[in-house]
């Protein structure tokens, strides 16, 4: 019987160790540039994600906790994007009929060698800002 508790125990505590306060949707980002482009969240190197890659889903699991400050930088580390994004900004809700509403945060980027997206939530919607200036892709 003693056993049992302590193994349930341990099953508890190791699956909140997995457990990102706060989120539950994924962090995504589209790199539509010609960059390889290094993922930090609160500071910590994520993982890079490759020119031209589309959308690249990186799950909560194993992130900071919340909330989170996500920065994409160059290959040489310059700032290309960041974003903030706090847990009372993401929200889902489920009306009456069953259908899903999702609030997020994100942000875009296009430079002159392609656009750079990163979302937590819905994908951005609608026109892009200004096109990117000769340079601005420079690793």
């Amino acid at each position: 019987m003693r056993l049992r508790v302590v193994a349930s125990l341990v099953a508890i505590a190791l699956s909140c160790l997995a457990c990102t306060p706060g989120f539950s949707e994924p962090l995504q980002v589209s790199n539509g540039t010609r960059l390889a482009v290094t993922v930090l969240v609160n500071g910590q190197v994520i993982r890079t994600v490759e020119p031209a890659s589309g959308v690249v889903e990186i799950p909560p699991v194993g992130l900071p906790p919340a909330p989170w400050n996500i920065e994409l930088r160059s290959p040489s580390g310059r700032l290309l994007l960041d974003l903030e994004v706090r847990p009372e900004m993401i929200t889902r809700a489920t009306g009456t009929g069953g259908q899903v509403s999702l609030t997020g945060a994100a942000a875009r980027v296009d430079l002159s060698c392609g656009r750079l997206d990163v979302w937590v939530g819905p994908p951005l919607l609608g026109p892009s800002p200004e096109p990117g200036h000769p340079g601005d892709c420079d690793p």
